[in-house]
This record gives structure tokens, C-alpha cells and sequence, in this order.
């Protein structure tokens, strides 16, 4: 299934970002980047847009946030509530956020520590990252309708090459290299 233009122009812009992540994460970047497209609705949310939050990260009291709509289920029932979401400074700044809720949230322990795509789907689904009941599921489709190149690349993917620019991954598979620059 080949992707919408804008589709494409997400996958261009974050698919290296999530590469590099997952590898510090230790977590398949497939997932990362579907959470961003998803959760970003491929880039064009306002959150994502005006504030460079695509992972639909809420705010704490005190930080800076952004007050927006937002689709929860609760109770099994679909409802839409005001929430505030995390604001960040530029693109680099909300994918370090991330990554520091990942890292320093106990509860997605067991989903860095799942080994593979469909354990780690099961146990982002346990964390409670998103309400909606269908969230890995949904997920998962956006990884099935990648582009055939991302999709089987990742799977036991190695840095072969790195440096100071970035690394260099190898697919075990193929033999395919992707260049990550760590800017």
C-alpha cells in the first residue's frame, strides 16, 4: 500500500529520529514512529504543529502546557475532554520528552523491557499510555502499511558504524544499511 503524500513526508521527516530512539531506548522504533504518526495524526495536529508534541504527551502541574481537545475512552465509552498537554521548544526538545517519560515512568518499565514488536505493543497497551482499548492494534496497522523497507528493516537491525555524525545500521536480513545522523 503505497502512502499518502503526507504520509510519506512524515516518514521522511521522523523515521530517522525514531531509528536513533528506539536504539537508545532499546525499544523497536516502529513503535515510536507509529505512536507519532498516530498520535500526531502524521504531523498535522495542532499539538504537533504549534507545540512539538507528537505523542499526545500530558502535562503535570507546572509545566508548560497547551490546553486542547482530546478523544479518551472512559468507562468504554468514547468522550471528548479538555486536557493539557506538554509544549515543547522545537522538534529535537519534544522527541527528548519522550523519551524521558518512557525512561523515567516506572509503568512503561515492562514495555522497555518487552522483547520484540508484539510483546512490546502488549505491554505499551498494559501501561495505560493511551485509554483507547484499541491503541496497540491501531498501532500495529500503522507498522503494517510502512514501507516495506522500514517495516522489515528494524527487526534485529545492528549499528555496524558509529561516530559523532550518527551510526549506521545493517539489516541482518537484506543487508541493508540506513544512515541516522544524531542531530
Amino acid at each position: 500500500m503505497a502512502y499518502a503524500p503526507h504520509q510519506q513526508t512524515f516518514f521522511d521527516r521522523v523515521w530517522n529520529a525514531a531509528v536513533a530512539m528506539g536504539q537508545r531506548l532499546g525499544v523497536d522504533p516502529r513503535i515510536i514512529y507509529a505512536q507519532a504518526a498516530l498520535e500526531s495524526n502524521w504531523g498535522r495536529s495542532g499539538l504537533s504543529k504549534n507545540h512539538n508534541n507528537f505523542f499526545g504527551i500530558k502535562a503535570r502541574a507546572g509545566e508548560r502546557s497547551v490546553t486542547m481537545r482530546t478523544r479518551e475512552v472512559v468507562n468504554g465509552a468514547s468522550v471528548y475532554v479538555n486536557a493539557a498537554f506538554r509544549k515543547y521548544d522545537d522538534v529535537a526538545a519534544g522527541l527528548q520528552g519522550y523519551a524521558d517519560f518512557i525512561t523515567r515512568n516506572p509503568r512503561y518499565r515492562p514495555f522497555v523491557a518487552a522483547q520484540g514488536l508484539d510483546a512490546e505493543l502488549a505491554a505499551l497497551q498494559a501501561s495505560g499510555y493511551a485509554t483507547d482499548p484499541l491503541y496497540s492494534r491501531k498501532l500495529k496497522q500503522v507498522i503494517n502499511n510502512m514501507p516495506e523497507h522500514a517495516r522489515n528493516f528494524v527487526a534485529g537491525a545492528v549499528a555496524v558504524v558509529t561516530g559523532n555524525s550518527g551510526a549506521t545500521f545493517c539489516c541482518p536480513k537484506c543487508g541493508a544499511e540506513l544512515n541516522v545522523s544524531a542531530t
